[in-house]
């Protein structure tokens, strides 16, 4: 008997070539022999949902985060069916706090759960993931505004110390527009708490934004220095090394060090198979690759980047006969 990947190799042509209603009778087929095989669940749950049988995607997205709970693509599939589809905000934001922290701290995801949060009075909660959004992209505007609009409304005992509300100011300006304003205010922050990692990071930000490689390069290390562990901080100075520096060996070693944190972050990943086809590590390349589309398998960016990498080979193999 084949096994239950075996099996699932063999449908996905069917995938590939939009024979949705034979994949369905293959991939349920498929679930009969092998019934907790999690990526036929998930691949069941979308092909419903395109079907229009929402009571039978649910079952399937339910079912592949049941048997395989450490992916955070199967977890995703399920919390954004919760939200967009059926509007039930509990449950979504039960599987988004799952997400979350199983350390897939995106800013869309992080954003969502802030809105969620909101929608359910949970303040405290919202507040702290608009705060993790704002510390990935300094200038989202929405989640300034509804941070600002919590903490007016909804303050925190204790809030609010001299750093974070000058850290604050500029996070207004930065979502208002106003960058050179932004960075005017976070150098006051280090100026008088040089030890506050947020300012360094968002400064190291801003100056990449605006090509001051110099300073953005010696504030994205600094916040590294001071918060070695904050995964946002480390990803953005290894993006700092491979984009701008050309650092891959550097970048490298920082990206391996966040996947060893947060082993299913597929930004990461990306960038890390990125750099190993730059060095002409193709194996180590593919197998990033592939993790994404075993997390994600709807990123159509990893399935074009695997298929470039095995073109790529089968060229350079031909020329050498």
């Amino acid at each position: 008997m084949k096994s239950a990947e075996e099996y699932y190799e063999d449908i996905q042509p069917l995938l590939a070539n939009g024979w949705h209603e034979a994949a369905i009778c293959a991939l349920e087929q498929l679930r009969q022999t092998h019934p907790t095989f999690a990526p036929a669940c998930g691949d069941l749950g979308t092909l419903y949902y395109k079907a229009g049988h929402k009571d039978k995607a649910l079952e399937c997205y339910k079912r592949a985060a049941e048997y395989d709970p450490e992916n955070i693509g199967f977890l995703k599939c399920l919390a954004d069916f919760y939200h967009a589809e059926l509007e039930q905000v509990e449950e979504a934001l039960a599987v988004y706090k799952q997400i979350i922290g199983k350390g897939a701290k995106d800013a869309d995801t992080l954003f969502i759960a802030a809105n969620l949060s909101v929608v359910l009075h949970n303040f405290e909660d919202a507040a702290d993931y608009y705060q993790q959004v704002l510390e990935i992209e300094p200038w989202h505007a929405e989640a300034f505004e509804y941070l600002d609009k919590i903490r007016s409304q909804h303050p925190a005992e204790g809030e609010t110390s001299a750093p974070e509300e000058l850290y604050r100011q500029s996070k207004e300006m930065g979502a208002g527009g106003d960058l050179e304003g932004a960075v005017s205010k976070l150098a006051e922050v280090i100026q008088l708490y040089p030890e506050f990692a947020p300012a360094h990071n968002d400064l190291g930000v801003y100056h990449q934004k605006t090509g001051n490689d110099e300073e953005a390069l010696k504030h994205l290390q600094r916040a590294v220095r001071l918060e070695p562990y904050n995964n946002t901080f480390a990803k953005n100075l290894a993006d700092f090394y491979f984009l701008v520096k050309g650092q891959v060996t550097d970048a490298l070693e920082i990206y391996l060090d966040v996947l060893k944190r947060n082993p299913e972050d597929v930004e990461v990943l990306m960038a890390a198979g990125h750099i190993c086809e730059a060095v002409n590590r193709f194996e180590d390349a593919k197998l990033f690759y592939s993790r994404v589309i075993d997390i994600e398998p709807w990123r159509l960016e990893a399935s074009e980047s695997l298929e470039g990498l095995q073109e790529r080979l089968k060229r350079q193999d031909g020329a050498g006969l």
